[in-house]
């Protein structure tokens, strides 16, 4: 029954059916893709909208206090804060402030700058203990952390807050 209707010819009335339809389809493509430049010419018109007046840059600023020194250099007021002695031993005075911006930005990496590191190296060397899949830390390794862990044992948590936040536009 089929194969009979395929070897008839088709009818005017079904040619000018299929040139309707494919009439109708060709002007559904055009009107979308008409439609679509359009709106994305509008969006690339449309200009940014402006921020809110009253809403402040910095969504927590932190104010600092009047009473700061301000002959004293960030790197100053924290060799007060946690004693000139251990600062020195600890940490490196030269450029402090912008490396320990650039530590903190570089966590997010892969590789951290050694040079830009604002704390000394640590003296003697990393040990482990055991042997193959079993390797954990060393107990000499603890050992080289004990001076830091006295520092920040022995700080000052108002202290420091305040330090922080008297330094925080530095940072």
């Amino acid at each position: 029954m089929y194969a009979d209707k395929r070897d008839q010819p088709s009818s005017p009335d079904e040619n000018l059916g299929r040139w309707i339809l494919g009439g109708v389809i060709l002007l559904a493509v055009a009107a979308g893709a008409w439609y679509w430049q359009k709106r994305a010419a509008d969006q690339a018109e449309a200009p940014a909208p402006l921020p809110a007046a009253s809403a402040p840059a910095i969504k927590n600023p932190i104010v600092t206090s009047d009473d700061v020194d301000p002959s004293l250099s960030a790197t100053e007021q924290v060799a007060t804060l946690i004693g000139t002695p251990r600062f020195e031993a600890l940490l490196v005075p030269d450029d402090f402030v912008r490396k320990v911006v650039a530590t903190v930005d570089s966590l997010t990496r892969e590789d951290v700058a050694a040079r830009m590191n604002p704390a000394q190296p640590l003296a003697g060397s990393f040990v482990a203990a055991g042997e193959g899949d079993a390797l954990v830390l060393g107990a000499a390794n603890f050992a080289r952390y004990a001076a830091w862990v006295e520092l920040v044992d022995s700080l000052d948590a108002d202290a420091t807050a305040a330090l922080y936040r008297r330094l925080y536009p530095q940072f």
